[in-house]
């Protein structure tokens, strides 16, 4: 409960975080390829922070690196809050991971800390249980997310020092948690096992993955940081109007995952639903920038933002599944390196593309959707916890 409470207040600071930052940085008078300079450092250094807490989690423990993570969002609010400049700005999306921190698309938690929540979770839950659980972590914190978003017509200032108050919060929930080995589930010790004796497959599969999370991060990095600024620059909302888009949109998206992820997932198999899903959410992105009308807009935001998020918790189920517990933190913290590192990327590109042609953005990412899906689909399309041995994971 402390671990969803710690959760839940980070992603309320995302959701609003995800929509205002970067028009509070346009209406400091930043260019477009300036603030995507700015996402794109938070978006580069994200990755080698959550890899490293990851790696010294399985070596010393989650719950203190888990700490670490979470109070360096705090200290990058703090430097947002007292300074604009430039490279004072770049410390802090550093920190904080601006750009990926929280929202919709990433389940609220964002940042360093996400291999790192689940990790822990992983490490009190049977495998045959843990997409179900994720589904209602991931779901809880899009609802918070999405409640953040209704802070967003607030002066940024108190948007800010709110969001100090809050993560700092977030950080101390986390102090009474015990960090111990699981000891429930008898599968920990067959897949600690298999690690040493089948680690060309182990390797394979995290190798698998890896590629995926490329594609999956030169497509997110295209178009996600930047949907804010088109709904202002191109729509003509405020930021009130936008955060309302969002606030239902996180409805939309976490209500779905509860009532449908883990049921799919299981009647498809995690790897068809995967791909599935993210292909729908990829043709309704691409649709997107071909309508000036805001209502068929925000619809077609509504279906890419719930399509992308559904498959989330069985994402993190499948590479928690095929991995040890031993090296299950240093393979989440790869796996959102090879993402944010080619997300980081994308985005700075992006920067200087959306200005010549708002479409090429997505329908590149559809392009790089695509790619993902048909390696998720090719390797674990049947894949279930209950049927997982013809993988070679039990």
């Amino acid at each position: 409960m402390l671990l969803l409470t710690s959760r839940a207040l980070r992603s309320f600071v995302g959701g609003y975080l995800a929509v205002i930052i970067g028009l509070y940085l346009l209406d400091k008078g930043f260019t477009l390829p300036q603030i995507g300079v700015i996402f794109a450092v938070g978006s580069a250094v994200t990755p080698l922070l959550g890899t490293v807490f990851g790696y010294l989690g399985d070596r010393f423990g989650v719950k203190r690196f888990l700490l670490v993570s979470l109070s360096s969002l705090v200290v990058g609010l703090v430097l947002t809050y007292l300074s604009s400049n430039f490279f004072v700005l770049l410390v802090a999306s550093a920190l904080s991971g601006y750009g990926i921190v929280g929202g919709l698309i990433g389940g609220g938690i964002g940042a360093s800390a996400a291999p790192l929540f689940t990790a822990m979770v992983s490490k009190i839950v049977r495998r045959d249980e843990l997409n179900r659980t994720l589904v209602v972590l991931t779901a809880v914190s899009s609802y918070a997310g999405s409640l953040g978003t209704l802070l967003t017509s607030l002066n940024y200032s108190t948007l800010f020092l709110l969001g100090i108050a809050i993560s700092l919060v977030s950080t101390l929930v986390v102090l009474p948690i015990r960090d111990v080995k699981r000891q429930d589930d008898p599968r920990a010790e067959v897949s600690d096992k298999r690690d040493k004796t089948n680690g060309a497959s182990t390797r394979k599969y995290i190798q698998i993955f890896t590629v995926t999370a490329l594609f999956n991060g030169i497509s997110q990095g295209l178009v996600v940081p930047f949907i804010p600024i088109i709904f202002k620059l191109y729509f003509g909302l405020d930021n009130g109007e936008i955060g309302e888009i969002y606030f239902f949109t996180g409805l939309a998206s976490a209500t779905a995952m509860l009532f449908l992820t883990d049921k799919l997932a299981n009647s498809m198999g995690f790897g068809r639903f995967i791909a599935v899903s993210r292909t729908i959410s990829a043709v309704a992105a691409l649709a997107f920038p071909f309508t000036r009308e805001i209502f068929l807009a925000s619809a077609l935001f509504v279906i890419f933002t719930v399509f992308r998020t559904l498959p989330l918790p069985p994402q993190q189920a499948l590479i928690s599944s095929v991995v040890s517990e031993r090296r299950r933190g240093t393979a989440l913290g790869l796996n959102q390196a090879a993402r944010l590192l080619l997300f980081s990327a994308s985005t700075a590109g992006s920067s200087y593309l959306i200005p010549l042609s708002l479409v090429a953005p997505f329908a590149l990412a559809l392009v790089f959707t695509e790619a993902s899906s048909a390696l998720y689909y090719r390797y674990f399309a049947d894949f279930r916890p209950s049927v997982a041995s013809p993988l070679g994971l039990d």
